[in-house]
């Protein structure tokens, strides 16, 4: 598959998460370029690769491309499991993603939707430490932190089955399982 390619060095993956999580309408070479501290001319070799493996058409991200969102959705847990390495040390038991970063539909303004799983009830100082490591990580503008206990589990369960069904159809990133 050559769309491997175009993310096998650190340079093309700046770019591509450039192009797939910005919402431009049109690709503005000279604009990423230095946006990135890139060459100009290696930029727009890039972009014409992209264009020939169907990622970009006319200079805009082809998100119906199946690729684009299995894409988006590598890089996204890429992110998330480096958070994940940081916040299992604070005491949480499990984590997963759901919404727009699970389905690979984000976007740089797109909000964090994570749920952690713990025993006991976090307080303010924790939640926002949590907070803290997964913007650090991720460079998401908000976050969005579902804290379940057993107890939550069960009455999300009872009460609101849709919500639960979501949560358990979730990108489980690590640690315990919400069921």
């Amino acid at each position: 598959m050559q769309t491997l390619h175009l993310i096998s060095t650190e340079k093309k993956l700046q770019l591509m998460e450039q192009m797939l999580y910005s919402q431009e309408n049109k690709t503005r070479i000279r604009f990423i370029a230095k946006k990135l501290g890139m060459n100009p001319g290696y930029v727009s070799v890039i972009i014409k690769k992209m264009e020939k493996e169907g990622i970009l058409e006319n200079g805009r991200i082809k998100n119906e491309n199946p690729k684009i969102k299995a894409l988006k959705i590598v890089l996204n847990i890429e992110k998330i499991a480096k958070a994940w390495q940081k916040m299992r040390k604070t005491g949480i038991l499990g984590f997963g993603i759901f919404g727009s970063w699970s389905k690979g539909t984000n976007t740089e303004s797109s909000d964090l939707d994570v749920w952690i799983k713990t025993k006991n009830e976090l307080g303010v100082a924790e939640l926002s430490r949590i907070r803290r490591i997964l913007k650090q990580e991720t460079g998401a503008p908000e976050i969005s932190i579902i804290a379940l206990t057993n107890k939550r589990i069960k009455e999300l369960k009872n009460k609101d089955q849709l919500f639960y069904a979501t949560l358990l159809n979730s990108f489980h990133i690590g640690g315990e399982q919400i069921d």
